[in-house]
């Protein structure tokens, strides 16, 4: 995710815009070849992350446009696995340690630095064996080690590169995105002809990463309402994250599609607007069926249960109005069908509204640890909200299945 040094917009009075960068680009897209080869020769020497960025800042130096280059290393560093050296030993010492070691015996030879300097280079090596000696390691391992609790010198073990340079700036452009997004108070989107393989796929997404949202039906338009992190009085960051996430889900519907979003910047109000026409060419690839770790333990033990209810994936289901739910379980006994939507990050007004226009045989399973404001559950909702921390409770669950088909 690119941090708001790096964002390239251009702000209007009511509109905010990302400054796109076109893959064709001969100049930008000898940049991104650059430091794709940058990172691969990295990899190969299993460098340290101070002395990337010391070589990207170095050649940053030079550019005229340096938040490009710096942006496309933002971007290289998200898709980068640093390790942390260790040593060989059942139980190695502690860096510092090391370090205190190291520096007491170097005290004896000259002045010593945290780079390694010493007035001799024989002084130096003959400290670095017989450290080495002693812990029966290599010298390279322990030079490696000496500051190894220290994030910076964490050394790049693997990188999910990029095959092109146009596969790398295609990133970034959807990277500019993302940063708006984390700004986001609500994003409105609207698909068009959109095939219900697709629609599922986007409901899974949205679940997956626990969003809170509406959706409504207009014809052939299906208008998809995202709640932004902005909006929220908690886990504002978290949420913004996960909404970061789903944009790219997005970009692989093949339907048009358009989206409005409405921003918080710098304390005034925005507006972000984008479609399909775009030509932003997502990174995910579609997995079908996303499901939460709650999704899926929840519905093994049901299935191992004996409560007399059977377990299904939920239909899509009618609310109040043109909205439209697609419940993550239908529960069924004879010919009583209860659902059941499982709710990620929440308020406690969502809850009122949702329960408000939905069937009487629609329960809601909440996550406590997600809630977006201070307010708990209304005592109201208490029959139709299954409150949970990790593990969704299956006795509850089923008492609710029983009490809403003696209704």
């Amino acid at each position: 995710m690119l941090t708001g040094n790096l964002l390239r917009v251009k702000v209007g009075r009511s509109d905010i815009r990302p400054l796109f960068i076109s893959p064709q680009s001969p100049k930008n897209s000898a940049r991104a070849e650059q430091l794709i080869a940058i990172f691969n020769r990295a990899l190969e020497e299993k460098m340290a992350r101070r002395d990337i960025e010391d070589w990207i800042q170095e050649l940053s130096s030079l550019e005229v446009d340096h938040k490009v280059f710096k942006g496309f290393a933002k971007v290289l560093f998200d898709r980068s696995r640093f390790s942390i050296p260790t040593l060989p030993l059942e139980d190695p010492p502690t860096a510092s340690q090391i370090r205190e070691e190291v520096f007491t015996l170097a005290a004896q030879e000259g002045p010593y630095s945290p780079h390694g300097i010493l007035q001799s280079r024989s002084s130096v090596q003959e400290v670095w064996e017989l450290v080495a000696r002693k812990y029966g390691c290599e010298v390279e391992a322990l030079q490696h080690y000496l500051y190894s609790d220290l994030r910076d010198m964490h050394r790049l073990q693997d990188i999910s590169s990029f095959n092109s340079s146009q596969a790398l700036i295609q990133r970034y452009n959807i990277a500019l995105c993302q940063a708006i997004l984390l700004r986001a108070t609500e994003l409105n989107i609207e698909l068009k002809s959109v095939a219900p393989k697709w629609l599922r796929y986007l409901f899974h997404v949205i679940k997956f990463h626990k969003l809170m949202f509406t959706l409504e039906k207009k014809g052939e338009i299906l208008s998809l309402k995202l709640d932004g992190p902005q909006s929220l009085f908690k886990q504002s960051t978290r949420y913004g994250m996960q909404l970061a996430l789903f944009f790219p889900a997005l970009l692989l519907v093949p339907s048009p599609w358009s989206l409005e979003g409405k921003i918080l910047w710098n304390n005034r109000r925005k507006k972000f607007v984008l479609s399909h026409e775009a030509g932003l060419k997502s990174h995910y690839s579609e997995r079908g069926v996303w499901r939460s770790d709650a999704e899926v333990v929840f519905e093994d033990r049901f299935q191992k249960s004996e409560n007399g209810w059977s377990i299904q994936e939920g239909t899509l289901l009618k609310l109040k109005g043109q909205r439209l739910l697609i419940p993550d379980f239908c529960f069924q006994k004879g010919k009583q069908k209860v659902y059941m939507e499982i709710v990620g990050f929440w308020r406690k007004g969502q809850l009122s509204k949702l329960i408000s226009s939905a069937p009487k045989n629609l329960i809601l399973a909440v996550s406590k640890r997600l809630a977006g404001d201070k307010s708990t559950i209304p005592k109201s909702l208490e029959d139709r909200v299954i409150p949970f921390a990790e593990v969704i409770p299956l006795n509850k669950v089923v008492k609710a299945l029983d009490r809403i088909a003696k209704e």
